[in-house]
């Protein structure tokens, strides 16, 4: 099945868009939850956590920028992508590593200081400078799908899921609103495909999906809720 999407930075469904899902057969789940989550708790409210464990593979969001890590028991750790280059030189797959931060939600810990505890570098959450919001902006998404079983469920702030890592190492990211529409697709052991805008590169496999469905041929468009997120922070 091929469906031409015109590549962009943002990911806002187009008109384009959904006339080529439509004239390929995908069908559609629009719609916004009944009842709106919570919101996230105050920062004043969050537990602070110090987390021991051995790094699995980097976590790239669909820019291709490295904003986190997953471990070996499917701890999600979450860090800003515009540190991207300073965590992968600090931090490399099977390294242990030491994370502060606070739970941020289910499986998940948002740090602000990560240590290799094999060659002892750490580095901690800065805010971006100028020149990296400039090179976030200069990065253009590819068309990608993706199709295997779910490893890890990531989730948003609020607790909803916002998307699933597979276990060939894939990333699929979902708007939480449409994710909690998906909440029933979106488990450890199940199959999931999905195409999408993304990027491929040396440290993984990232997309934003437009469609979602358990199998290729039973794709359902998810629906646009603005534009998409180049990370948490």
């Amino acid at each position: 099945m091929k469906i031409k999407l015109t590549l962009c930075r943002h990911l806002g469904m187009t008109a384009y868009a959904l006339s080529a899902f439509a004239s390929a057969g995908i069908s559609t789940a629009l719609g916004a939850p009944e009842q709106p989550p919570q919101p996230p708790p105050a920062a004043s409210d969050r537990q602070s956590v110090g987390l021991e464990g051995t790094v699995d593979l980097y976590l790239v969001n669909p820019d291709g920028q490295v904003d986190g890590l997953l471990f070996n028991n499917d701890t999600i750790v979450r860090f800003p992508p515009h540190l991207s280059e300073q965590l992968t030189e600090t931090v490399s797959p099977d390294d242990p590593v030491k994370v502060n931060g606070f739970i941020e939600s289910n499986n998940t810990l948002y740090a602000w200081t990560i240590t290799d505890l094999r060659t002892q570098r750490s580095f901690s959450d800065t805010p971006p400078g100028p020149s990296m919001a400039r090179s976030a902006q200069n990065l253009i998404r590819q068309q990608m799908s993706a199709n295997g079983t779910i490893r890890a469920v990531t989730h948003a702030l609020r607790g909803e899921p916002d998307g699933a890592i597979l276990t060939d190492g894939t990333i699929v990211h979902v708007p939480p609103p449409a994710g909690e529409e998906y909440a029933d697709l979106l488990q450890p052991g199940k199959s999931l495909a999905a195409i999408g805008l993304g990027t491929a590169n040396s440290y993984g496999r990232s997309l934003e999906a437009i469609a979602l469905g358990s199998s290729p041929d039973q794709l359902q468009t998810v629906a646009a809720v603005g534009p998409p997120c180049r990370g948490r922070r």
